[in-house]
């Protein structure tokens, strides 16, 4: 069930899915004081948008797994 769930998907956002996914990003440089710009800021909407491409469509969870993915949940 989880893997039907978390498919392999690689395909273009679309505006609204862009969105969703940035807000999540912006929320998690809020709480983790990171620059825009950093290594930490990178790692994190890359993983935000696989995650959203493998299924995660609630903006909360995916600022929940980014946070817990950096090792200082």
């Amino acid at each position: 069930m989880i893997r039907k769930s978390l498919r392999n998907q690689t395909y273009p956002l679309t505006p609204t899915e862009l969105k969703l996914c940035q807000r999540a990003f912006d929320a998690f440089l809020v709480e983790r004081s990171a620059a825009r710009d950093s290594e930490e800021a990178e790692v994190a909407a890359a993983l935000i948008i696989e995650l959203y491409q493998k299924g995660i469509r609630d903006e909360k969870q995916l600022l929940l797994l980014a946070k817990a993915a950096d090792g200082r949940a």
